[in-house]
């Protein structure tokens, strides 16, 4: 029982540093789905690749949900960051192993291989677009051009796509040598969106997608069961003023610290053993004597 008892302690110790530290944690059942957008600390270079592995180390990972009803073991993430002049996105589609590009124009939705990063300015969560509504893309053109950042507003209601918007950078690849998710060459989309299109509400609505052409109408999105065409469906994307905790050597000490500290206690508070000694037990013998006598 005493044995029990310290581990518990131990565990609820750790327990409250995971959370603390920003470890996922589940979304409950009626709650909407939130993701944070931390202060940037990692200087981010806009080539559609990890740059280094700790380039995107500073965001947290957020895990993307199947939709249109398949059942495989795809996989994506996205991560979002930000600094006083841009707003940063990764969406990394791990299992996007076939690059579909489009040549000819207009683009629609479903076509090529394409990441969407939809927000709701004024979080108003209509079950209808609006015109504080915006949706950016980043989609395989050609194979041999530069990737750009495409624009799309809302018009009667719909989606239309402007163009391509000068003031944003966007890229894609395949080129994962550095990405900690997998090794092996697949979709990576990163965009750098000026901080004004987000609004200057702490909290905003979000939605992320990326498709696969390759597979017609094959996509993954975030929150789960979302759809970019009705707000009511989005998440949270809550703006931090801080960078995101991390699991550094403070909070590791903090951790020891705290399990040496249950395990002095644990020694002064552990149940003091009602056994007699030997030798105290032969002193209450040679008492017992003394008194017969």
């Amino acid at each position: 029982m005493y044995e029990r008892s310290v581990l518990v302690l131990m565990c609820l110790i750790v327990f409250s540093f995971s959370l603390s530290l920003g470890f996922p944690r589940p979304v409950m059942a009626g709650q909407l789905a939130s993701a944070t957008s931390y202060v940037s600390m990692n200087n981010v270079t806009i080539d559609g690749t990890w740059t280094s592995s700790d380039e995107w180390g500073d965001a947290e990972s957020i895990g993307l949900h199947l939709s249109g009803g398949y059942n495989t073991s795809d996989a994506a993430y996205f991560r979002i960051k930000h600094d006083n002049a841009s707003v940063y996105v990764l969406v990394d589609f791990v299992t996007d192993r076939t690059v579909d590009p489009i040549t000819s124009e207009p683009l629609p939705r479903s076509n090529p291989d394409s990441a969407w990063v939809v927000i709701d300015t004024n979080h108003d969560r209509g079950t209808e677009l609006k015109k504080d509504d915006w949706a950016f893309e980043i989609f395989w053109t050609d194979t041999t051009e530069p990737r750009k950042v495409g624009l799309h507003k809302v018009v009667e209601g719909n989606w239309k796509f402007v163009g391509f918007v000068t003031d944003f950078a966007g890229a894609s690849s395949n080129d994962s040598s550095n990405d900690p998710y997998s090794s092996d060459p697949h979709a990576i989309y990163e965009f750098k969106i000026p901080r004004g299109w987000f609004g200057k509400s702490p909290t905003i609505g979000l939605h992320v997608m990326v498709c696969d052409h390759s597979r017609k109408y094959f996509f993954m999105t975030w929150p789960e069961s979302s759809w970019d065409d009705d707000p009511s469906t989005w998440g949270n994307l809550n703006f931090s003023s801080v960078p995101i905790p991390e699991f550094s050597y403070s909070s590791t000490a903090g951790i020891a610290i705290a399990v040496a500290t249950v395990g002095v206690l644990a020694r002064r508070l552990r149940p003091r053993d009602r056994t007699p000694r030997p030798h105290v037990a032969r002193s209450r013998e040679n008492k017992v004597r003394k008194l017969k006598l």
